[in-house]
């Protein structure tokens, strides 16, 4: 390369530079040529040396990235058995990152969000044979949602204030991609209706993952954390009673009750609930007085809220650290010290015996025979 393509190279660098830079302070229509320049530390004779205008200049950067999607993305993305593909697509969005971000962002071009959009549907799902179950609902009304859900996950990517890796990204889109919003909101939500229930003669099953650290320690500041939580179980009608039965595990993260230092504790519940409707409680009133089951307010059963109460209900109330079960001896300092509730009861007795105005003559006569 000689010295002048280097330099031209470095001039492309600074512009492209100084252009995404501009874009984050304002819309992609109130960038110019001298805004640029001054930006990038150029003059405006050495950008005209390059580029027509501001027009050119952006639609240069766009040519480029126009450029290396039509090469690569040449298939259908979905039916790639590898999906490699789909793979790569997401790859360059994160190698590029702030280049799409810019360009797609709330300054960015309408035009690039046009293009990507119409290389998502031709790329992804164009060519492909569509297959879906319900046959009175218009094909390019199916391939136009299939492709929006992917750019949307891509749009709220590029918006995230810590970004997503891309291969998380990748699996978003290949497990959303086979559920319809009512699917997803399920997954989130875990409701199921009473009527859904009584129509599954062998109950409905479930084995999945929750993220409710959130949830959780908005009910309980107290909790320090929460992962790897999993229910696998089933909600069944029998003979007016609903059943819910699951096998819960997770990891809580709690204060020590002595240190408030954090402790990590692994759990595993078998929980069983009985619901019944409110229309039934006379009929069932000493299974209600004896609190054997539970009254349902709404005609559904939140497995989440059920999953909530039993985490917080099987939070111990003594919580140690491996060190701490290991050393009896309780903390302690200047004019205090933490004592066990068996040496507070000793400690009581002692004060009790000292405080008797009689305890000065409980050994007089045994002087008095000695």
């Amino acid at each position: 390369m000689t010295g002048y393509q280097t330099k031209r190279k470095n001039t492309k660098t600074y512009l492209r530079e100084a252009f995404f830079s501009l874009l984050e302070e304002r819309p992609i229509n109130q960038v110019t040529v001298s805004a640029l320049t001054k930006k990038a530390g150029i003059s405006r004779g050495t950008f005209y040396l390059h580029y027509l205008d501001i027009n050119d200049f952006i639609q240069s950067i766009k040519s480029e990235i126009y450029s290396v999607i039509e090469e690569h993305l040449q298939d259908d993305l979905f039916h790639d058995a590898e999906l490699s593909k789909l793979t790569f697509l997401i790859d360059y969005v994160e190698d590029t990152f702030a280049v799409f971000k810019a360009l797609i962002g709330k300054n960015g071009d309408k035009a690039f969000e046009a293009y990507l959009i119409r290389a998502i549907k031709r790329f992804i799902l164009g060519h492909a044979k569509v297959s879906y179950q319900d046959k009175t609902i218009p094909e390019t009304y199916v391939i136009d949602i299939l492709t929006m859900s992917v750019i949307a996950i891509i749009y709220t990517w590029l918006d995230e204030e810590n970004p997503r890796t891309s291969r998380e990204i990748i699996d978003i889109i290949v497990k959303t991609r086979t559920l319809s919003p009512a699917d997803l909101y399920r997954r989130e939500s875990v409701m199921y209706t009473l009527n859904e229930i009584r129509k599954a003669s062998d109950g409905i099953l479930f084995d999945d993952t929750f993220d409710l650290e959130a949830a959780l320690r908005e009910r309980n500041p107290e909790i320090l954390g929460l992962e790897g939580l999993e229910a696998k179980g089933k909600v069944v009608y029998d003979d007016g009673f609903y059943v819910l039965d699951y096998y819960l595990t997770y990891t809580i993260t709690l204060p020590s009750s002595r240190s408030l230092e954090p402790v990590q504790r692994s759990e595993q519940l078998m929980v069983e609930e009985v619901f019944i409707e409110s229309q039934d409680v006379s009929a069932k009133k000493d299974l209600v007085e004896e609190e054997l089951v539970i009254i349902l307010e709404d005609p559904v059963i939140d497995l989440k809220e059920s999953i909530l109460d039993n985490i917080l209900l099987n939070i111990p109330l003594k919580v140690l650290t491996p060190d701490e079960e290991a050393n009896e001896e309780l903390p302690s300092g200047k004019d205090w010290q933490i004592i066990s509730q068996a040496q507070y009861e000793e400690l009581k007795e002692k004060n009790k015996e000292a405080e008797n105005p009689f305890a000065a003559l409980s050994n007089l006569f045994d002087d008095e025979n000695q």
